[in-house]
C-alpha cells in the first residue's frame, strides 16, 4: 500500500511539471540566443546564430561601416546588406539565422546588430564585420584656389606663445625684445563639399600625406600671399597643426617698469583663410580615378603683439 501511495504521488508531480509547460496544451519552448555575439571576416565569413523558441521575427537590424549606419530591407527570408564597401545577407532558416559576408573593403571593423522579437522579449546579438581587404587609397593630384580671407572671423584667434614671470619686480626700468622664432603652429582641416560623398568623405579623412599652401602677406607677394612651398599634412576633417616658417615681424621692443610684479607675453594673432580644393584620387572599389571637391581651411599667425600685465 505504501509502495502504490509513493507512486502514485511521483506521477501527479510528473503530471504537474509537465502542466506547468503548458499553455492551452501547447508546449513552450525557452526562447534563447546562441551566441549573442560572433565574428565574419576574411577567415570565417559565415556565422549561424541559434535561435531556440516557437513563433520570432527579426526587428532593429542595423548595420555600420564607412558608409555610416545602414537599415537593410527584409524580403522573402533574406536581408541584404549592401553599402559601397560591404556586401552581406543574412538568411532565415528555421531554427536561427545564417550571415554570409561576401565583401567589406575598410580598415576599421564593421557591426552589425539585430534584435529577435518573440512577441513577449526581445533578444540581441552583435555581430563584427572585419575587412576582406584594404582600402588602399591613391592620391594622383591637389590643387589649391584661393577662395576667402579671413572669411570666419569667429575661428580667429589669439594664442599665447610665452610668458616672463618676475614675481619679484625689477630693479630699474628695462626695454624687453623676444628673440626670432624659428617657426609656428598653423592650423588646418579640410571639407568637402558633398557631405553625403562616401567617397569624397573617404579621401578627405584619408591621412594620406599631401601638400598644402602657406599663406600670408609675408610669403610671397607675387602669389597673392600664398606659395606651395613644398610643406605637406594630412587629409583630415579634424583640426590639426603643422609647423609654418613663414611668420610675421616679431613686435618692437616694450618698456618694462621697476619695482612691482609683472608678466610680459608674446601673443600670436590668428586669421582664418580658405581654399577650394580639387583632389583627383584612383578609387580601389572600382580602380577608377575621381575627382572630389572641397576646401582647406586655415588658421595662421598673422601678427605678433606684447603684453605686459603687472
Amino acid at each position: 500500500m505504501k509502495n502504490r501511495l509513493l507512486s502514485l504521488t511521483f506521477l501527479i508531480t510528473i503530471l504537474a511539471l509537465g502542466l506547468s509547460s503548458c499553455n492551452g496544451d501547447i508546449f513552450l519552448k525557452p526562447f534563447k540566443i546562441s551566441p549573442d555575439s560572433g565574428e565574419v571576416g576574411p577567415e570565417q565569413k559565415d556565422l549561424f546564430i541559434k535561435i531556440s523558441g516557437d513563433e520570432w521575427s527579426v526587428t532593429g537590424i542595423r548595420y555600420y561601416d564607412d558608409a555610416g549606419w545602414t537599415v537593410p530591407v527584409s524580403d522573402s527570408g533574406v536581408i541584404e546588406i549592401q553599402t559601397a564597401f560591404t556586401e552581406m545577407s543574412v538568411y532565415r532558416q528555421s531554427d536561427g539565422l545564417e550571415i554570409h559576408l561576401n565583401s567589406y573593403v575598410g580598415k576599421e571593423p564593421g557591426y552589425l546588430s539585430f534584435i529577435v522579437d518573440n512577441g513577449y522579449e526581445g533578444l540581441e546579438a552583435n555581430v563584427s564585420v572585419l575587412p576582406t581587404s584594404e582600402y588602399n587609397l591613391e592620391i594622383l593630384d591637389v590643387s589649391y584656389v584661393l577662395n576667402q580671407w579671413s572669411g570666419y572671423p569667429d575661428e580667429d584667434l589669439t594664442r599665447t606663445v610665452i610668458t616672463y614671470s618676475y614675481p619679484e619686480g625689477l630693479l630699474e626700468p628695462t626695454y624687453f625684445i623676444f628673440s626670432e622664432l624659428d617657426d609656428m603652429p598653423q592650423l588646418y582641416r579640410f571639407e568637402p563639399w558633398d557631405e553625403d560623398d562616401v567617397f569624397a568623405a573617404r579621401v578627405f579623412n584619408s591621412g594620406l600625406s599631401v601638400p598644402i599652401p602657406s599663406y600670408g602677406p609675408f610669403v610671397d607677394k607675387k602669389y597673392n600671399g600664398w606659395v606651395m612651398a613644398g610643406k605637406a599634412a594630412v587629409l583630415t576633417t579634424n583640426r590639426q597643426e603643422v609647423l609654418t616658417p613663414y611668420l610675421p615681424p616679431m613686435p618692437a621692443a616694450v618698456e618694462l617698469p621697476a619695482g612691482c610684479p609683472l608678466k610680459v607675453s608674446l601673443l600670436c594673432n590668428y586669421e582664418s583663410v580658405a581654399l577650394d580644393c580639387t583632389i583627383k584620387a584612383v578609387n580601389p572599389l572600382t580602380g577608377t580615378t575621381e575627382t572630389v571637391a572641397g576646401r582647406l581651411r586655415m588658421l595662421v599667425p598673422m601678427e605678433f603683439a606684447s603684453e605686459v600685465k603687472l
